[in-house]
Order: C-alpha cells, then structure tokens, then sequence
C-alpha cells in the first residue's frame, strides 16, 4: 500500500467515523424527544383523569417499574391513595417483592 493510498484510507475512515457519530447524535436526540413527548402526554393523562383511572394506571406503572422509579412514581402528588393496595399484589405478580 503507498503512502497515498494509506492517506486516502485514514481519511476515508475518518469521514465514517464523523457521519457514524453524526447519526448516533441524532438518533439520541430523537429518541430524547419521543421520551419527553410520551413523559408530557402521561403528565396529561393523569391531570384528566377521574381517580378510578388513575388507580388503575399508577397501578400499572408502579408494577413494571423498577423498585427506585417505584418509589418515585408512588410519590407522585395526584397518586390516589388507593393505589397501594393493587401496587402491592402487583409487585407480588410481578415477583417484585422488597
């Protein structure tokens, strides 16, 4: 291989690597954005929702969370309290026991 050719090489994988970042850095941002957006829409959906249907979502959310987002979500001001006794035995389906 001549020197030319090992040049034209280093930089021809030099270039994939920056559009390979590039893409990466995108990609990232997309998926940050259809986080926030699905974040925001169950935001809304728990302030429009009467309290049956926030039982049976926090029940939902609290079984397939893992135990520190858990906690979190059971803190969450429009939580109805009777939400604790589902989020148990769904933990128990679970096999989510603490």
């Amino acid at each position: 291989m001549t020197q030319t050719t090992s040049k034209r090489l280093e930089q021809s994988m030099r270039r994939i690597m920056e559009i390979a970042a590039s893409d990466a850095a995108k990609d990232n941002e997309i998926e940050r954005r259809r986080n926030k957006a699905l974040g925001d829409a169950v935001a809304r959906l728990i302030e429009n929702a009467d309290e049956a249907a926030r039982v049976q979502l926090f029940t939902k959310l609290e079984a397939v969370a893992k135990a520190a987002d858990r906690k979190l979500i059971a803190a969450h001001p429009l939580r109805p309290v009777v939400a604790d006794a589902p989020a148990r035995g769904a933990e128990k389906v679970a096999g989510k026991t603490e």
